[in-house]
């Protein structure tokens, strides 16, 4: 009876040490290790234990510095808890390894936004519409920017009739709160 469970066991057990063995080998020693910590900060973050997310996120950094998603994730952790430098510092390691992401420089013109250097924002929004003109959020973000701080309402209407118009349905409400036609 004993033969009768313990075969499939070990051979689970060695089935999965190959495989554990064998993505180390092609993916690094630290892959497994880094995608754990990583899905650790994600479920952290979605039920708001920011401070954890941060710390799971670091772990990834500290095995994997060159997973530019776990920059940009704990930036938002950082936006999360208002801490828009910690987060502008981190979207900036990001678009430093990654200059094409387009989500790194919005989400950074977002902390840039917090902080009320429209300058910046503006200019990370306006990057980050260049490298992909169908973002959404990037849109949305320049149009509550054009609208609420810069006093340009004319292309903060258009910014969000072009983010509701590529999905972001939040832009409906301001649409028809900014009375926009």
């Amino acid at each position: 009876m004993k033969n009768k469970y313990f075969k499939p066991i070990l051979w689970s057990i060695i089935s999965f040490s190959i495989v554990v063995i064998i993505i180390s080998v092609f993916k690094g020693p630290y892959f497994i290790l880094t995608k754990y910590h990583y899905y650790s900060g994600y479920s952290k973050q979605k039920s708001q234990d920011y401070e954890g997310s941060i710390v799971a996120y670091t772990k990834v950094i500290n095995y994997d510095s060159l997973f530019t998603t776990a920059y940009i994730s704990r930036g938002s952790a950082y936006v999360d808890l208002k801490k828009y430098r910690e987060a502008i510092a981190d979207y900036s390691k990001a678009i430093q390894q990654t200059p094409g992401n387009a989500q790194a420089y919005a989400y950074r013109g977002r902390a840039y936004y917090e902080l009320k250097d429209s300058i910046n924002s503006l200019n990370d929004y306006n990057k980050s519409i260049s490298i992909d003109n169908k973002f959404a959020y990037a849109y949305y973000q320049r149009g509550l920017l054009n609208y609420a701080m810069l006093q340009k309402f004319e292309e903060g209407c258009l910014d969000l009739k072009t983010a509701f118009k590529l999905g972001m349905t939040e832009a409906k409400e301001l649409l028809d709160n900014a009375g926009c036609e």
